[in-house]
């Protein structure tokens, strides 16, 4: 209990160290208080970010503390500065609206512990996907160096023999973990569990808000219903934590419905400057753009796609209100517009820096029957069918077209979004890489565009049944009951078949409810007991109880100063992360025979014998090897990546208590560590 106390505390102060100085900062800003409160963690973010830069290439390490003094003085200028607007805005805010933000926070808060903190394996659980691994050993090498890379990569830095170099990767949300950790003194698991933590409440909430509020200014019940929808779809933001993970993408992504708010505030500015100031507007929607890019540059991508229609249309409505412009110079420069998007497009798919990423392909597995029926009842990926939210999004839908509501451009982007998910799911070839590549084909990240442009009409129409229900009750003479109190209990009973458990008829069916599998998926795979699939297949996980639980007692035997060479498929890879075990693999490395230690891979077991194997050995200054999962070939026990191929691990595996040149000195059930004795 005191270990979670401290999660929640620590993920407290974090969130205030994103949203006071942002707020402070941005006091100034002629925005809407919902816009201003979901731009505010942009502020920290970026001015962290650009400080550990700094300190990065001038590779000087500093401590944690002289972020924090970074950040609380100019803050602390920055709010001197706009004194006299700050104390405006709160003179302005009636304790009405403070109860209102409190109560959402509070449901939101409810929501997410619920589905996610609840079903933690403790709050320095981890999930040991190939993704993960990358993201523990960052963190640790980050913290270990207190040199955090925001743009570049490295799990070597603390190991001059290792280091390879770096490479670009957005790492920010790595580098304000390793930050955490230091801080804090948690371990790099428990900083990525707070980071999550954070994004999905408050930041994802308090978006998804300013992205409702700004698409119907007027729905006050949309926009509190808003922090059930947050959380409502499984395929954003459930579906990129139970799956790689893609936590780096989550938390690039939570802040797009708050960019996307943004940008259409920016649009009714341009047409109408009395809205309010058209350079507040613009700054906001750069700013957070920047983040975007920072943070994740699919993300950009996403916020293109569903931007594009709008864009769109503000040219040709912009254009209209000029009247020296015919209707036909006025649709010519609107086609120009979008043939000037697709060209942008096809240059961003031929950039040498992106290549890597838009040639990636996942293949596809739908047919295009399966991929309509997918979207048609929103059961994406490895998800059960989320009906009564397909139901939902359809009356929002039909509503905005029949009255061409000012937001129906958002139909064209879903529209996009889906037929991106069809290409992507049914297609292999070139179109799906120009399509989907930016986003490595991999349609959980195709489902998290769609579901972006789905949560407002999914708002809106849980709002229209609100109205229904009222209106047909003040209608009914011979009612007893209050409008409002059948209206509320109306959106309960619907919020209850969205979130609710499964509903089991004994002897006749059973109609598994996404949120219950959601939740003991997630409960399954922090507590390494495997993934569940629909289908009733268990997928097995990269570590196991007793290798998790083995890892502090490798780190009790095993001298720092050496090397520990590894089989990083058998689930090694995170002994890095989690222990800081000086491993020589310290990602799920790729099976392609060309890793520049192939040789060691398939022949130290040969060093005693070996000339050019004991010189590698010596090079690296490898002490010891360490097998999870004991044998040469992966026994029924075994927890190997499940595209494990043994051939390529052979020196490793092959060794036992019997190799010349090796001591066992660490063996429980099937892990053993041994030291290399002819060095």
């Amino acid at each position: 209990m005191i270990n979670w106390l401290l999660f929640v505390l620590i993920s407290i102060s974090v969130t205030i160290a994103l949203y006071v100085p942002g707020l402070l900062s941005f006091a100034r800003f002629d925005l809407p208080n919902h816009l201003l409160v979901a731009l505010s963690p942009a502020f920290s973010i970026l001015i962290l970010s650009a400080a550990m830069l700094l300190f990065y290439v001038l590779n000087c390490p500093v401590p944690w503390y002289f972020y924090l003094v970074f950040l609380v003085l100019i803050s602390a200028a920055m709010g001197f500065c706009n004194r006299n607007t700050i104390l405006n805005r709160v003179r302005s805010a009636s304790l009405r609206s403070c109860g209102y933000m409190t109560v959402y926070i509070l449901i939101s808060f409810v929501l997410v512990s619920w589905i996610y903190l609840k079903n933690l394996d403790g709050p320095s659980s981890v999930i040991p996907y190939f993704d993960n691994a990358f993201a523990l050993s960052t963190v640790r090498c980050f913290s270990n160096t207190r040199l955090h890379g925001v743009v570049f990569s490295s799990c070597y830095g603390d190991n001059p023999v290792l280091f390879d170099g770096v490479r670009y990767y957005p790492t920010c949300m790595h580098s304000l973990a390793a930050l955490i950790v230091e801080a804090f003194n948690v371990s790099p698991s428990e900083s990525l569990n707070i980071i999550i933590f954070v994004c999905l409440c408050p930041v994802l909430c308090l978006s998804v808000r300013s992205l409702i509020r700004t698409c119907y200014p007027d729905d006050l019940v949309a926009e509190f219903i808003g922090c059930f929808i947050s959380y409502g779809f499984v395929g954003f933001p459930w579906g990129l934590i139970t799956f790689g993970s893609l936590l780096a993408n989550l938390f690039s992504l939570v802040f797009v419905p708050a960019t996307i708010s943004s940008g259409i505030i920016l649009s009714r500015r341009i047409l109408d400057n009395r809205n309010g100031s058209i350079s507040s507007a613009l700054a906001s929607f750069a700013i957070l753009m920047v983040l975007l890019a920072l943070t994740h540059p699919g993300s950009l991508f996403t916020t293109g796609v569903i931007l594009v229609p709008l864009i769109l249309k503000t040219i040709n409505n912009y254009l209209s209100s000029v009247k020296m412009i015919s209707a036909i110079t006025r649709k010519f420069i609107v086609l120009v517009s979008l043939f000037a998007v697709a060209g942008i497009w096809v240059i961003s798919f031929n950039l040498p820096a992106l290549h890597d990423t838009v040639s990636f392909n996942w293949p596809a597995f739908q047919s295009l029957g399966m991929a309509l029926s997918s979207l048609l009842t929103l059961s994406f990926a490895d998800f059960p069918s989320q009906v009564t939210m397909s139901v939902i999004v359809m009356i929002a839908m039909a509503s905005c077209f029949r009255k061409q509501e000012e937001n129906n451009w958002l139909l064209i982007s879903a529209a996009f979004a889906c037929i991106l998910y069809i290409v992507d799911v049914t297609t292999d070839g070139y179109c799906k890489q120009l399509l989907t590549g930016f986003w490595y084909t991999d349609s959980r990240r195709i489902v998290a565009i769609v579901v972006i442009c789905l949560i407002p009409f999914s708002a809106r129409g849980l709002s229209i049944i609100f109205k229904w229900s009222n209106s047909f009750i003040a209608n009914k003479s011979d009612s007893r009951v209050s409008p409002f109190c059948y209206s509320f209990c109306c959106i309960l009973l619907v919020l209850f078949s969205v979130f609710g458990p499964s509903l089991i008829v004994n002897g006749s069916f059973t109609l598994t409810s996404p949120f219950s599998y959601l939740r003991n998926t997630i409960s399954s795979i922090n507590e390494l007991r495997g993934k569940p699939f629909v289908d009733g297949r268990v997928e097995t996980l990269m570590l196991d109880k007793a290798e998790m639980e083995a890892g502090p007692r490798l780190k009790d035997v095993i001298d720092d100063r050496f090397v520990v060479f590894n089989n990083p498929l058998d689930g090694s890879s995170f002994l890095y992360g989690l222990n800081d075990i000086n491993l020589f693999y310290r990602l799920s490395s790729a099976q392609d025979g060309t890793d520049k230690s192939n040789l060691l891979r398939s022949h130290i077991d040969e060093y005693a014998t070996n000339a050019q194997v004991k010189s590698e050995v010596i090079k690296y200054g490898i002490r010891y090897v360490l097998q999870l999962d004991y044998g040469l070939m992966p026994s029924g026990s075994s927890s190997f990546y499940c595209v494990y191929s043994p051939e390529y691990w052979s020196g490793v595996q092959s060794i036992d208590d019997s190799t010349q040149g090796f001591k066992l000195i660490y063996s429980h059930e099937d892990i053993r560590l041994y030291e290399l004795t002819e060095i």
